[in-house]
């Protein structure tokens, strides 16, 4: 290991032991320490991107379900997303105030993928809380552990929801779905993905579908500006590109986010960004491990 990587490693570190302090002081996070609520509840850490925090919900969801506890998120404001769980989610959880800060039972990812933490199906009187790291473990592997069919329902705020609805049925069907994935990205090169590479993944959709109804709209959705070859965008009828109008450390931006993520996972097809959490998500909610209640899935194929 080189100087490098113990100096992110430590960085890395610290970060965490800072966003647990947060934890252990939010006064929902010090409701759970009591004895009327410890058995009964899932929290789970997180403080990356939006879709990496549903990573942790996900994995909670089928975690929650074995230990027979209710999911309950609590997000901390980060330089990641300056959004709490509830600008996304419909319940309020407004019962959780008070208490002190209390020690907890942590469930990280080794005990996720080995199932030891089923050991602690019957440890009623203590709390249970996700750690971190899951928020990097993909759904896809989550979904592999507890089973090829399993799916966690995200029951988002309706008015986001209707939002999402109403963004697709102003899209004339069929439509493609991008995800563009930039800003980060560009700077980490194992990651980044050239215009080009999407180019030709849109070319190669569109050409997927010769015997079947053509695709009248391409819908991009990216986190900056996008340029696009002009003849590659002449195949479509319209050409719709969402970018955000908020930044992450802006307040409503989860709700933003959110929208855009939904109208790529109701597509006809779909592109994404290899090793996007945020690509990952919307791929969920098309072939079902992600079920929204009220969200109008894909009427054509």
């Amino acid at each position: 290991m080189n100087v490098s990587d113990l100096v992110g490693r430590a960085r890395g570190f610290l970060r965490e032991t800072s966003y647990v302090r947060a934890y252990m002081f939010d006064e929902r996070f010090r409701a759970l320490g009591k004895p009327e609520f410890r058995g009964s509840y899932l929290p789970y850490f997180c403080y990356a991107g939006l879709a990496n925090r549903f990573r942790s919900h996900f994995a909670a969801s089928l975690v929650g379900r074995e230990l027979n506890r209710q999911v309950l998120p609590i997000w901390i404001k980060t330089m990641h997303l300056e959004s709490d769980a509830t600008d996304v989610f419909e319940e309020e959880w407004s019962k959780f105030r008070g208490g002190l800060p209390h020690g907890y039972v942590g469930v990280n990812t080794s005990s996720v993928l080995t199932g030891e933490f089923r050991s602690l199906a019957q440890s009623k009187q203590q709390l249970v809380v996700l750690g971190f790291d899951l928020q990097w473990l993909p759904i896809a592997e989550t979904r592999r552990l507890f089973g090829p069919h399993e799916s966690v329902e995200f029951r988002f705020r309706p008015n986001l929801v209707a939002a999402a609805n109403e963004l697709v049925a102003s899209l004339r069907r069929p439509y493609l779905a991008v995800h563009i994935r930039q800003t980060d990205f560009i700077a980490n090169q194992a990651n980044y993905k050239p215009m080009s590479y999407y180019e030709a993944e849109i070319a190669k959709a569109v050409g997927g579908r010769a015997d079947r109804l053509k695709y009248a709209t391409l819908l991009v959705a990216s986190d900056d500006s996008v340029n696009l070859d002009a003849a590659l965008l002449a195949e479509f009828e319209n050409v719709v590109i969402l970018t955000p109008e908020k930044s992450r450390t802006e307040a409503g931006v989860a709700s933003e986010a959110l929208v855009h993520l939904l109208a790529l996972g109701t597509s006809d097809g779909f592109v994404g960004t290899p090793r996007s959490s945020f690509s990952e998500f919307a791929d969920a909610v098309q072939c079902g491990a992600v079920v929204v209640p009220g969200l109008h899935l894909n009427s054509l194929v």
